[in-house]
């Protein structure tokens, strides 16, 4: 990528790129107020370089037209205990991340079906093994949180591993539902945009894009799809890769994505999953926008 002083409209992901993280209003210096180590030049593994011109991908019109939303969800924890939520009730016990996790997609799904009734939603999980579905496409919001719960009894510890592949979801999405076609885009508004909102809940395992991959390339360069992060994690210490993992998640995403993180702070886990309620063609990029 070109000196910050010489700005570019390419996103460079070959191994002199800086981090996406660093282009976002959520940005890592102000997670970790360290705004030198936020633009710390932090790679995935692509084999290539690839330039992405964001400023090439044609402009849809601010039109809230119908969502297909699919949470990926990370149904694991991290080693040993994972991350916990203090209760305020006496002698209560924590409630488990994934039940924090579970609520607060609840509360999202319930909301967007309240401002737009046509709202579709799946649900998937990933782990370091592959991609699952748990749900197709749907509406019907009883159905979509009678199966949060299930999710809970499937999660399991982190694995020792090295990386955590995220590429399958690209593909899996894609095939799930054909997109628009790329007829005067920037007149015309699409029947549909495809949301893929990615959970991640590692602290310790950094996540992995082959950003040389087809579907990711035609998923993050579509004017039809959007990319959100959101990030649950542990308090950031010495012997975790928090910070790396937050700059990596932000390396895959496009300028229209918003990114956030949160640790142990269940208001903040319901208050971030609530600035997701925007219409993707509809809210500013998140660095304009002071939360």
């Amino acid at each position: 990528m070109t000196s910050q002083n010489n700005k570019s409209s390419f996103i460079d992901f070959s191994d002199d790129s800086n981090s996406r993280s660093s282009l976002q209003g959520c940005s890592s210096q102000d997670m970790f107020g360290d705004e030198t180590s936020s633009r710390d030049e932090v790679q995935l593994p692509t084999g290539a370089a690839i330039k992405v011109n964001f400023k090439s991908i044609p402009i849809v019109p601010n039109v809230a037209v119908k969502e297909k939303i699919i949470f990926c969800i990370d149904n694991s924890h991290d080693k040993g205990i994972g991350y916990l939520f203090g209760s305020t009730e006496t002698n209560s016990s924590e409630p488990p991340p994934c039940a924090v996790r579970n609520a607060a997609i609840n509360v999202f799904i319930t909301n967007k079906l309240a401002i737009a009734r046509e709202t579709e939603f799946a649900i998937a999980s990933v782990a370091q093994g592959g991609f699952k579905w748990h749900s197709q496409l749907t509406s019907d919001v009883k159905a979509l949180v009678n199966l949060l719960p299930k999710l809970e009894n499937e999660e399991k510890e982190a694995e020792c591993s090295t990386e955590f592949d995220l590429t399958p979801i690209f593909s899996n999405v894609l095939n799930l539902t054909t997109l628009p076609e790329l007829f005067k885009v920037r007149i015309v508004p699409p029947n549909f945009v495809v949301r893929v909102v990615l959970v991640y809940s590692n602290s310790y395992i950094e996540p992995k894009i082959n950003v040389t991959d087809a579907s990711y390339i035609k998923f993050i360069t579509s004017p039809f799809c959007v990319l959100d992060v959101f990030y649950l994690h542990e308090r950031q210490t010495d012997f975790n890769n928090v910070e790396l993992i937050f700059k990596s998640l932000g390396k895959i995403v496009s300028p229209s994505s918003y990114i956030f993180e949160s640790s142990r702070n269940v208001t903040k886990i319901f208050n971030n999953m609530a600035k997701l309620l925007a219409h993707p063609y509809q809210r500013v990029n998140q660095p304009l926008w002071e939360f």
